[in-house]
């Protein structure tokens, strides 16, 4: 198992001189720099960074703050193009595990629109959460979000009868994939309190391709 201690001192002053002498030196190229930099990001601080926002999803509190502080901060993660993209897809399954939690915890019922939109006139906290999840939620390119939800579908499918283990060589491995049944649910909760209006690919492609992973795991 590996283990969670931060990087030693003396690791990060290594690498942290080699990414200093690597901006100094004129004549590295620019895209020799940026690797290094990614290689930084990707050994020291993407592991490190799941966790936490892991860990901030999954915080039980009704207090608003706090609940909204993990999605406003992905959501400003995502203006990042050098790292924002490499951390969404690991944490798609545990934000929308934590919205749902988060929205049934603030008393919006999932059960149909119009009993949503009536606890939503009662509860600003799930009002401000929505908002956070529309706005998070449109970020991503619209195949990201349904893209991982078809494969997910058909993962639930060809593993329904094994069992998945985690990785332990790794510092963060995903959450556990989710099961048919809730992707079932989270599917229905996302088309209920979020607008992809504005979108008219997700109604005219993406959606019909959920609809048809749905189907063919039903077949």
């Amino acid at each position: 198992t590996v283990s969670t201690d931060p990087p030693a001192p003396n690791e990060i002053v290594q690498i942290s001189a080699m990414e200093s002498v690597a901006v100094a030196d004129t004549s590295m190229s620019q895209d020799k720099i940026e690797e290094i930099r990614a290689q930084f990001f990707e050994q020291y601080g993407r592991p490190y960074m799941m966790i936490c926002l892991r860990n901030l999803l999954y915080q039980d509190s009704k207090d608003k703050a706090i609940v909204m502080q993990p999605y406003r901060i992905i959501n400003s993660l995502m203006d990042r193009q050098d790292f924002g993209n490499a951390i969404i897809e690991d944490l798609l399954i545990d934000i929308n595990r934590a919205l749902y939690k988060n929205c049934v915890l603030h008393g919006v019922s999932i059960n149909s629109t119009n009993t949503t939109q009536l606890k939503l006139l009662n509860s600003n906290t799930a009002k401000e959460l929505i908002k956070a999840a529309n706005m998070l939620l449109n970020t991503f390119e619209p195949n990201l979000l349904w893209d991982w939800m078809c494969s997910q579908l058909v993962r639930s499918k060809e593993t329904s009868t094994t069992e998945e283990t985690a990785d332990e060589t790794k510092l963060f491995t995903p959450s556990p994939p989710p099961s048919f049944n809730e992707l079932l649910s989270l599917t229905d909760f996302l088309l209920e309190i979020v607008s992809f209006e504005y979108n008219a690919s997700v109604q005219s492609t993406f959606l019909p391709q959920v609809l048809q992973s749905i189907c063919e795991y039903l077949h």
